[in-house]
């Protein structure tokens, strides 16, 4: 009698696991063939820039650009990274319109050289992808050899730079566009106070990091009104990747960070399927960038954020176009740019 009452409890733990996983399975088939770009166009005629694309969504992005005939460049600080991404990119599509060229985006210097030998070598500029970013797992705040909190500066500043310098270019070429990269998490952001924009103040890795998040989209909806001003036919969206298994996630977040603050080891086995669970592959998160950059230009939203390719609204403070137009002054004198553009 006993022995099948353990019969009957083995076989129901048996059946609650294969169908907790089976149905976690169909779940990740099903998210994947949801956040799957379904267009594909010829892209052989334009020339897109990536920045941090030797690794995670924008690696991922140039990949699937370059399968559809694309000019990538690979705008990246580290050579020898980027140049075994390229191979490896190059050998999977057959594409040879593949280029590193460095930058960076914590150096305003650095900015101005990328540009420049841009624009010496390149009369458009198609798309222009500002993905790079950093999430520092260090509590210490960090400033770069010009003064700025290194969140800002390379999440943000960097990107508003490199697009304003970029401008001209863009304006030159029909229907171009810009995709900024934010997060889900710029939402997060309640309370942004413009004076202590490098947050000399109440500074965590995360309030930085989400607070540079914001500022993308804040920079993507006053740029939008900028151009419609001027008349300009260039496009800029902010996207939102979702949460990615990306280096960008567990270069912050180590196991021996992880065990240290849950502590055991039993935690951190029942937490493990709920991360990935949650999670997206860094393809899966490359989605929505594929998305915008090939979506039909007049269908596009001026301004737009997308995320799951799929238009949605974000934050009230990323809306606020007063905040953003002050944002915008502050930046440009940080850049040593003229307000108009």
């Amino acid at each position: 009698m006993l022995e099948s009452i353990e019969n009957v409890k083995r076989f129901v733990i048996k059946t609650i696991i294969t169908a907790g996983v089976g149905l976690f399975l169909l779940r990740k088939v099903w998210i994947h063939n949801r956040l799957k770009n379904k267009i594909v166009k010829d892209l052989s005629e334009k020339i897109v820039i990536i920045t941090g694309s030797s690794d995670g969504i924008g690696m991922q992005a140039a990949n699937e650009l370059a399968k559809m005939g694309a000019t990538i460049i690979f705008a990246c600080r580290d050579e020898n990274k980027t140049q075994r991404a390229i191979a490896e990119i190059r050998r999977a599509t057959n594409n040879s319109k593949l280029r590193y060229m460095h930058i960076d985006l914590e150096n305003s210097a650095s900015i101005k050289k990328f540009a420049d030998e841009f624009k010496a070598n390149y009369q458009k500029l198609d798309i222009l992808i500002n993905n790079a970013g950093i999430s520092l797992k260090d509590r210490e705040r960090k400033l770069t050899s010009e003064g700025h909190e290194l969140h800002f500066a390379v999440n943000y500043l960097g990107h508003f730079h490199l697009t304003r310098l970029l401008l001209n270019t863009m304006k030159a070429t029909p229907s171009s566009r810009i995709i900024n990269v934010s997060s889900e998490l710029h939402k997060r952001v309640t309370f942004f106070d413009m004076a202590n924009i490098n947050l000399e103040i109440g500074y965590s890795n995360s309030t930085a990091y989400r607070q540079s998040k914001l500022l993308q989209v804040m920079f993507t909806n006053h740029l939008q009104r900028l151009l419609d001003e001027n008349g300009l036919n260039i496009k800029t969206v902010a996207i939102s990747p979702g949460f990615c298994r990306t280096k960008l996630i567990t270069g912050r977040f180590s196991w021996k960070t992880i065990i240290n603050v849950i502590q055991t080891r039993l935690i951190l086995l029942l937490a493990l399927p709920f991360y990935y669970y949650v999670s997206r592959t860094a393809w899966e998160g490359a989605q929505v960038i594929l998305y915008t950059s090939v979506l039909d230009f007049d269908i596009l939203e001026k301004g737009g954020y997308y995320r799951d390719n799929t238009s949605h609204i974000s934050s009230g403070l990323a809306r606020n176009s007063a905040l953003a137009a002050e944002l915008w002054d502050i930046s440009s004198n940080l850049c040593n740019l003229p307000r108009d553009i």
